[in-house]
């Protein structure tokens, strides 16, 4: 018996697209306890697909690299003449050399190729996955929004991103049979976001809470509602200034992150400008906030700049001042608030400044 490993990669990329089909057309919400036995599957096949699939790349930069030791017993193959491959001669003479560990491939793809970096961090994430039902088991249920998140970014990983594209469209054309069958409907963020929100609403709501206890009395208006289903990113919150002229409706919008686990507060656009930032979880029973130093320190314009911005500074970058969410630090975001809209000299009905 002889299987190589573009024949095992692809078995299990097949394996993977059975899976995802049988997931998205039998609970494509996560709602049902039978998804975790789906899901552990399409984690298995889908991390050693990738695995192998990352390999086969490797070798169209030098075949040598997969391997984790340049041995003699390796090497004797350039001095011999053969019209085999050094896979197929290393199978031929069964030759057990042993090739790079899972991670050190995931490293060595983003060294040879023109891969966006940002597919390495999901990359890792699978592999922790699978590492986990092999080793340990997962809580599903709790892991639900961060796997399919995970899930998301290899697949389009896989199939919009060269070079895994163009050959995974030619096997899929090789082979009618195999279809994946995402809906075109079907939105993962959507998914992420939903799971995300059903797992935090109490918190969620408890910080909400606050904000209303601190706005009281002050010329800002707290709101919160309920998700926005039509929205891939929910705005679950949003803070109104009275006696704006410009926008005098929703002007500060509470965003959920699931990615960070964190709820963004912005002008009104997901990726920013950013005025604060809460994680939805507690240290040693306090919740914090990180509040912009200032109304120039979170200018930023536009998604390009802000994944740069976020990659340099983070959420404990220091243009953040980290503090316990209390009434006197909410009263302290609507001071940078009033800085923010006031270098953009926007008028209150009384013809004053902000």
């Amino acid at each position: 018996m002889k299987l190589s490993i573009k024949d095992n990669a692809y078995e299990f990329v097949e394996s993977s697209i059975a899976n995802l089909n049988d997931l998205l057309r039998s609970d494509p919400y996560f709602q049902k306890e039978l998804s975790t036995r789906i899901l552990k599957h399409l984690i298995l096949s889908l991390s050693s697909a990738a695995e192998l699939l990352i390999k086969i790349e490797l070798c169209k930069v030098n075949e040598l690299i997969i391997y984790s030791e340049l041995s003699e017993e390796l090497l004797n193959y350039y001095k011999i003449e053969t019209e085999l491959s050094l896979e197929d001669w290393l199978v031929e003479n069964d030759l057990r050399v042993s090739t790079l560990e899972y991670s050190k491939c995931i490293d060595r793809l983003f060294m040879c190729t023109s891969v966006p970096e940002k597919y390495k961090k999901e990359l890792n994430a699978l592999k922790s996955y699978r590492n986990k039902i092999i080793h340990f088991g997962i809580n599903s249920k709790e892991d639900y929004y961060k796997l399919l998140y995970v899930l998301k970014n290899v697949i389009s990983l896989l199939t919009r991103q060269e070079p895994f594209s163009t050959s995974l469209e030619q096997y899929l054309s090789d082979n009618p049979a195999i279809q994946l069958e995402i809906p075109d409907s079907y939105d993962f963020d959507f998914v992420i976001d939903r799971l995300w929100a059903e797992k935090y609403n109490p918190h969620i709501e408890a910080i909400f809470s606050q904000f209303t206890n601190g706005l009281k009395d002050s010329k800002y208006e707290f709101a919160s509602m309920l998700p926005d289903l039509d929205e891939v990113r929910f705005s679950l919150a949003y803070i109104d200034i009275k006696g704006i002229e410009v926008n005098p409706d929703i002007l500060l919008n509470f965003y959920n992150y699931p990615e960070d686990n964190i709820l963004k507060l912005t002008d009104g656009y997901w990726y920013g400008p950013i005025i604060a930032i809460i994680p939805i979880s507690k240290h040693n029973g306090k919740q914090y906030i990180y509040y912009a130093k200032s109304s120039d320190d979170n200018n930023i314009s536009n998604i390009d700049s802000y994944e740069k911005y976020w990659e340099k500074n983070g959420i404990l970058g220091n243009k953040f001042i980290k503090d316990e969410l209390t009434d006197t630090s909410i009263k302290r975001i609507g001071k940078l608030v009033d800085e923010y809209y006031r270098s953009y000299n926007l008028k209150l009905d009384d013809g004053s400044s902000l």
